[in-house]
């Protein structure tokens, strides 16, 4: 899908309250690969604060390519946005992602890919926006879930190579580590709740 076709055709849920942030922007990257964290701008809708305010933004001395999505937050914090992430240790799997009506989510895991013939596995970055079902994983390209089979099953088929079925369309996926989700700085604490997503308090 192309970022027009996005924001002309699919729109986010009305009634969405409290911390919960959404957002029309469609913001993606051309650099994944060696920089997949910029993949989280996608959930922010807006780009990710630059490497150089990520390393200045760290707890530690440290400098480092490497980021996380704690790296992010922290980042957030550094230049004042009116946006943060919390991190929904109630959401273990892409099942449970695709359960929850609103919001935006990032994350990371694990991914196969084949590297000169070789199998591996590597760290990598997702995004995903629960309103309009759009799942960020890949540079310059989105997957649309709302025809997909999205219940716990499906979810394993779709997202997980271990499950993936001949002939049908499969994300890479080994296993996801951690799930974000954007909020508002100043907004009321999360509901959290698997089955929906949550509303502020």
């Amino acid at each position: 899908l192309v970022i027009r076709e996005v924001q002309e055709t699919r729109f986010q849920p009305s009634g969405v309250e409290g911390a919960v942030y959404v957002t029309e922007n469609v913001e993606l990257t051309s650099r994944a690969l060696g920089a997949c964290h910029l993949i989280a701008g996608f959930a922010l809708g807006q780009q990710v604060p630059r490497l150089e305010i990520i390393n200045r933004a760290r707890q530690s001395s440290a400098r480092s390519s490497d980021v996380s999505p704690a790296d992010i937050v922290q980042a957030l914090a550094y230049e004042r946005s009116h946006l943060t992430a919390v991190k929904r240790t109630d959401l273990r799997f892409f099942s449970h992602l695709t359960q929850q009506r609103c919001g935006m989510f990032f994350g990371t895991g694990f991914i196969n890919i084949v590297d000169r013939s070789t199998p591996k596995k590597v760290s990598h970055f997702w995004a995903y926006d629960a309103g309009r079902q759009l799942l960020y994983d890949r540079a310059d390209h989105l997957t649309l879930l709302d025809d997909e089979d999205t219940t716990v099953e499906g979810s394993k088929r779709l997202f997980y190579t271990r499950w993936e079925e001949p002939g049908q369309i499969n994300l890479g996926w080994s296993v996801i580590r951690q799930i974000w989700q954007v909020v508002h700085v100043d907004g009321p604490p999360l509901k959290r709740n698997r089955g929906t997503s949550p509303q502020g308090s």
